[in-house]
C-alpha cells in the first residue's frame, strides 16, 4: 500500500504518537492534522504539515487516523468520510459505546470501500506472530497490574487472546470486579478495578487490576512452558 497523504484526526497524546511515527516514513508523506481544541505548536508547523481549520476540504486520504476521545468519535468519522474520499481508516479504542454507531460505521466503510482497522497493535508485534505458531489450542493469558486503565485498556488483551486463537468467540467466566467505580485520568470517564476472566474454545485469559499489585505481570502459561514479556527489555522470554 503506498501512502503519500495521511490526515490525524485529534492530537492528544495518542495522535502526537501518530504524528512522530508518520514523520518516519522514509518516503515522502503528506501530513494533514486537524483538532479543533489545540494550540498548535511550532514543531508541528513544519514543511511536510499541514493544519485544517475543519474536515470539509474534498480531499482524498491514503489513511485517516482518529484518535479523538470515543464520545465526538463517531461524528467526527460521518463528518470525515461525508467531505472526503478516504482508502482507509484507522480508529483507535475504544472506538465507540453505542452498537448502532459502530453498525452504521461498518455499513459506510462497506458502502465507501474503506478499509478499517481498530488500533490493537498487539497482533501486529512480530514476536506475537512469532508465538502463535508456537502455542498449543490450550494456554492462559495473564496480565496483573496496578491502575493500568482496565476498563480502556483490557481490549488489547481480549484482542491478543483473538488473534492467538484465531476466534472471536469470548466469553466471560469470571467477574469479580470491585462495587465501586472509579475516576479516569480522562475526563468525563470512569474506570473500574478487579478481576475478569474470559475464555475462548480451550484458552483464557485473566486480567487483573489491584492496589496490592506492585509488578506488572504479563505471561502466557502452557502445559509444558511459560512465556514471560518483559517491559523493561521488550522480549517474551521463554522457560
Amino acid at each position: 500500500m503506498k501512502i503519500k497523504k495521511i490526515l490525524i484526526i485529534g492530537l492528544g497524546n495518542i495522535g502526537l504518537n501518530h504524528l512522530k511515527a508518520a514523520s518516519k516514513f522514509k518516503k515522502k508523506v503528506k501530513i494533514y492534522l486537524f483538532d479543533k481544541k489545540i494550540i498548535y505548536k511550532d514543531i508541528l508547523k513544519k514543511s511536510h504539515v499541514e493544519i485544517l481549520s475543519d474536515l470539509k476540504s474534498n480531499n482524498t486520504y491514503d489513511i485517516a487516523i482518529i484518535s479523538t476521545n470515543s464520545e465526538e468519535r463517531f461524528s467526527v468519522f460521518l463528518e470525515l468520510v461525508k467531505n472526503n474520499i478516504v482508502k482507509n481508516i484507522l480508529f483507535e479504542k475504544l472506538v465507540y459505546f453505542k452498537i448502532n454507531q459502530f453498525r452504521q460505521t461498518i455499513e459506510i466503510l462497506k458502502k465507501k470501500k474503506i478499509n478499517g482497522w481498530v488500533n490493537c497493535i498487539r497482533r501486529e508485534i512480530f514476536i506475537f506472530s512469532e508465538l502463535k505458531k508456537k502455542l498449543p489450542k490450550k494456554f492462559e493469558l495473564i496480565f496483573q497490574h496496578q491502575n493500568w486503565g482496565m476498563a480502556c485498556n483490557a481490549i488489547h488483551f481480549l484482542d491478543l487472546l483473538s488473534f492467538l486463537t484465531g476466534s472471536s468467540k469470548i466469553n466471560i467466566t469470571k467477574n469479580n470486579l470491585d462495587k465501586k467505580v472509579y475516576r479516569s485520568k480522562r475526563k468525563g470517564y470512569m474506570e473500574f478495578k478487579g478481576t475478569l476472566k474470559f475464555n475462548i474454545n480451550s484458552s483464557s485469559l485473566l486480567i487483573e487490576d489491584r492496589n496490592t499489585l506492585n509488578n506488572k505481570i504479563f505471561k502466557i502459561i502452557t502445559k509444558n512452558k511459560i512465556f514471560s514479556f518483559n517491559y523493561k527489555e521488550n522480549i517474551l522470554s521463554e522457560k
